[in-house]
């Protein structure tokens, strides 16, 4: 999912619209997500990141694995998955308001 950045920023967390179909079901095109600053050690399989991929856009996917240096994620929608380090990651998704 892309993560629309017209959002706004409260107390560290930034809110922003998500557009793609890649985590359906769980967000769809207009939900918005609010997403907070991480630590590693926070992380979990499971959870909704949002990270920067190589073209540099904020995605939105779902953490499937903990790797040493980063986590494997993947779109509940998709079937590839995709290696993403630490210093990619940007948040941890905290709140979906559905639209």
């Amino acid at each position: 999912y892309k993560v629309i950045k017209n959002g706004i920023t409260i107390s560290n967390v930034t809110c922003a619209n998500t557009q793609g179909a890649s985590m359906q079901p769980a967000l769809f095109n207009k939900n918005i997500i609010c997403y907070k600053p991480f630590n590693p050690d926070e992380l979990r399989q499971g959870q909704i990141i949002i990270y920067k991929d190589d073209s540099n856009q904020s995605i939105s996917h779902r953490i499937k694995a903990l790797l040493n240096d980063g986590v494997i994620v993947q779109g509940d929608n998709n079937k590839p998955h995709e290696e993403v380090l630490y210093s990619r990651i940007e948040g941890i998704v905290a709140l979906i308001i559905l639209a």
